[in-house]
């Protein structure tokens, strides 16, 4: 075979393989329970946990092709945040179970007619929970997850959640056009923070101040409007020392761009 042809072949290869990817990810839709918002192919989800609890994050699995298929879930532990010899733990709910850490691919499968949904199913458990369950300090974990198709397994999705990612919470905000939608004052505080949130929309957001070791000492859920909004919340009894303020958009602790962290001093 001539060089000419070692090469079209290859490019032959590519495109089969390539068209073969595509194909996989119209067949699934992933989708943040009760939400519209999507999880595509090779995303990353942040979110942030506290110390000594658990994060729960809830997916649901859709079959948007034409015949019926079934799924099974597998976990990738990539990174596990480590304490003191103690480190997070990782685990799953999915097709109407639970399972320990030990468990990384899922013995049940969840079968979908075409259209519907593991949400449309009844019983518990049959949507996938992605849990992480904090040590007594919060750090970064970095867990992947795909969707399989128990017949193919080309047609799969994939995507991964990193948890308190250092560079992602840092630079989350650079692309947004409104810099100071997020902002309190006075800071340093002692008695109260006047917290200033612009929103583009009517939302739900959820604040949470953690102390030094990423335990949640103040906790507010709300309701936003559109524009400008305020809340104060009364400090005086939180200890001296360095905080951190975490808005959480859309009731969501997750998608990059929704997730805010500033520093707070209480003096």
């Amino acid at each position: 075979m001539t060089l000419i042809g070692v090469v079209k072949k290859i490019i032959l290869i590519n495109l089969v393989l390539f068209s073969l990817k595509v194909f996989s990810q119209d067949n699934i839709l992933i989708n943040f329970i009760n939400t519209t918002n999507t999880v595509a192919s090779g995303s990353t989800i942040y979110t942030t946990t506290t110390a000594e609890n658990t994060t729960e994050i809830i997916l649901d699995i859709k079959n948007i092709s034409n015949s019926t298929k079934s799924y099974f879930v597998k976990r990738y532990d990539i990174v596990l945040n480590s304490v003191n010899s103690t480190t997070a733990v990782a685990r799953f709910c999915f097709a109407g179970n639970c399972y320990l850490a030990s468990t990384v691919i899922s013995p049940q499968s969840i079968t979908l007619t075409p259209g519907q949904s593991a949400s449309s199913i009844q019983g518990n458990n049959q949507v996938l929970n992605c849990d992480l369950d904090e040590v007594s300090v919060f750090g970064y974990s970095y867990i992947k997850y795909s969707f399989i198709n128990t017949l193919d397994p080309l047609d799969s999705l994939q995507f991964s959640i990193k948890y308190n990612d250092p560079n992602a919470l840092l630079t989350l905000q650079e692309p947004i056009k409104n810099l100071d939608m997020f902002n309190f004052f006075p800071n340093p505080s002692s008695d109260e923070i006047t917290f200033r949130i612009n929103s583009t929309k009517n939302d739900k957001g959820i604040l949470n101040i953690y102390n030094g070791i990423g335990v949640v000492t103040i906790k507010k859920e709300f309701y936003l409007a559109e524009g400008e909004n305020f809340f104060r919340i009364n400090t005086s009894e939180l200890p001296v020392g360095t905080y951190f303020a975490s808005l959480i958009m859309n009731n969501l602790n997750v998608l990059s761009l929704q997730i805010r962290l500033k520093k707070l001093i209480i003096k």
